[in-house]
């Protein structure tokens, strides 16, 4: 199971890498 606060890590860390 992610939690909320890992996925929204994962998300800032695409957006960063885009």
């Amino acid at each position: 199971m992610i939690s909320k606060s890992q996925k929204e890590k994962c998300s800032a860390k695409m957006v960063t890498s885009s």
